[in-house]
Protein backbone atom coordinates (compact mmCIF):
# COMPACT_ATOMS: atom_id res chain seq x y z
CA UNK A 1 0.00 0.00 0.00
CA UNK A 2 2.88 2.42 0.78
CA UNK A 3 4.48 2.31 -2.77
CA UNK A 4 0.95 2.87 -4.22
CA UNK A 5 1.15 6.08 -2.26
CA UNK A 6 4.72 6.89 -3.87
CA UNK A 7 6.20 6.28 -0.66
CA UNK A 8 9.40 4.36 -1.51
CA UNK A 9 10.81 3.20 1.69
CA UNK A 10 13.04 0.31 3.22
CA UNK A 11 11.68 -2.65 4.70
CA UNK A 12 13.62 -0.72 8.33
CA UNK A 13 10.59 2.25 7.41
CA UNK A 14 7.72 -0.43 6.88
CA UNK A 15 8.59 -2.30 10.29
CA UNK A 16 8.80 1.00 12.06
CA UNK A 17 5.83 2.37 10.85
CA UNK A 18 4.14 -0.67 11.52
CA UNK A 19 4.94 -1.32 14.65
CA UNK A 20 4.68 2.44 16.15
CA UNK A 21 1.50 2.40 13.76
CA UNK A 22 -0.07 -0.10 16.42
CA UNK A 23 1.11 1.87 19.05
CA UNK A 24 -0.91 4.82 17.25
CA UNK A 25 -4.01 2.94 17.13
CA UNK A 26 -4.10 1.74 20.41
CA UNK A 27 -3.40 4.84 22.09
CA UNK A 28 -6.32 6.62 19.54
CA UNK A 29 -8.78 4.01 20.31
CA UNK A 30 -9.55 6.01 23.44
CA UNK A 31 -11.16 8.69 21.24
CA UNK A 32 -14.35 7.24 19.66
CA UNK A 33 -13.22 5.32 16.62
CA UNK A 34 -10.10 6.93 17.32
CA UNK A 35 -11.65 9.37 14.47
CA UNK A 36 -8.68 12.22 14.15
CA UNK A 37 -6.05 11.12 16.38
CA UNK A 38 -5.28 8.29 14.13
CA UNK A 39 -4.79 10.71 11.39
CA UNK A 40 -3.00 12.88 13.10
CA UNK A 41 -0.76 10.12 14.76
CA UNK A 42 0.20 8.61 11.45
CA UNK A 43 0.89 12.02 10.09
CA UNK A 44 3.22 12.87 12.81
CA UNK A 45 4.62 9.74 12.67
CA UNK A 46 5.88 9.36 8.91
CA UNK A 47 6.91 13.41 9.37
CA UNK A 48 9.24 12.09 12.03
CA UNK A 49 10.41 9.30 9.45
CA UNK A 50 10.92 11.53 7.12
CA UNK A 51 8.18 10.25 4.81
CA UNK A 52 5.94 13.42 4.80
CA UNK A 53 2.74 14.46 6.97
CA UNK A 54 0.72 13.75 4.07
CA UNK A 55 1.95 10.42 2.99
CA UNK A 56 0.74 9.25 6.47
CA UNK A 57 -2.37 11.13 6.61
CA UNK A 58 -3.27 9.53 3.15
CA UNK A 59 -2.77 5.94 4.24
CA UNK A 60 -4.45 6.22 7.37
CA UNK A 61 -7.49 7.43 5.09
CA UNK A 62 -6.74 4.39 2.77
CA UNK A 63 -6.88 2.17 5.62
CA UNK A 64 -10.03 3.46 7.12
CA UNK A 65 -11.61 3.38 3.84
CA UNK A 66 -10.40 -0.02 3.22
CA UNK A 67 -12.50 -1.35 6.55
CA UNK A 68 -15.69 0.51 5.23
CA UNK A 69 -15.84 -1.45 2.06
CA UNK A 70 -15.37 -4.07 3.97
CA UNK A 71 -17.99 -3.90 6.53
CA UNK A 72 -20.01 -2.72 3.69
CA UNK A 73 -19.36 -5.95 1.52
CA UNK A 74 -19.90 -7.99 4.53
CA UNK A 75 -23.52 -6.54 5.19
CA UNK A 76 -24.48 -7.00 2.03
CA UNK A 77 -23.61 -10.62 1.85
CA UNK A 78 -25.57 -10.58 5.61
CA UNK A 79 -28.47 -9.08 4.17
CA UNK A 80 -28.15 -11.34 1.02
CA UNK A 81 -28.34 -14.65 2.93
CA UNK A 82 -30.98 -13.72 5.05
CA UNK A 83 -33.31 -12.45 2.38
CA UNK A 84 -32.90 -16.13 0.73
CA UNK A 85 -33.29 -17.35 4.40
CA UNK A 86 -36.75 -15.57 4.46
CA UNK A 87 -37.39 -16.62 0.89
CA UNK A 88 -36.90 -20.38 1.54
CA UNK A 89 -38.59 -20.52 4.70
CA UNK A 90 -41.89 -19.09 3.02
CA UNK A 91 -41.84 -21.56 -0.12
CA UNK A 92 -41.33 -24.16 2.92
CA UNK A 93 -44.24 -23.08 5.29
CA UNK A 94 -46.58 -22.55 1.97
CA UNK A 95 -45.89 -26.53 0.49
CA UNK A 96 -46.36 -27.18 4.17
CA UNK A 97 -49.61 -25.37 4.45
CA UNK A 98 -50.71 -27.11 0.92
CA UNK A 99 -49.78 -30.83 2.42
CA UNK A 100 -52.31 -30.39 5.00
CA UNK A 101 -54.74 -28.87 3.26
CA UNK A 102 -55.13 -31.82 1.07
CA UNK A 103 -54.47 -34.19 3.29
CA UNK A 104 -57.47 -32.59 5.19
CA UNK A 105 -59.46 -33.16 2.39
CA UNK A 106 -58.72 -36.33 1.74
CA UNK A 107 -59.45 -37.44 5.31
CA UNK A 108 -63.01 -35.05 4.43
CA UNK A 109 -63.67 -37.45 1.44
CA UNK A 110 -62.87 -40.47 3.63
CA UNK A 111 -64.65 -39.87 6.46
CA UNK A 112 -68.20 -39.16 4.51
Amino acid sequence: MLHALGIDQGPVFVVMAAAIGVLIDSLASIVPLGIGAKEGGQAGLFELLGAGAMAGLSLSLVSRIRILVIAALGLLVMFSVQTIDNLLLRLSRKRVLERNRHRVKASDGVEE
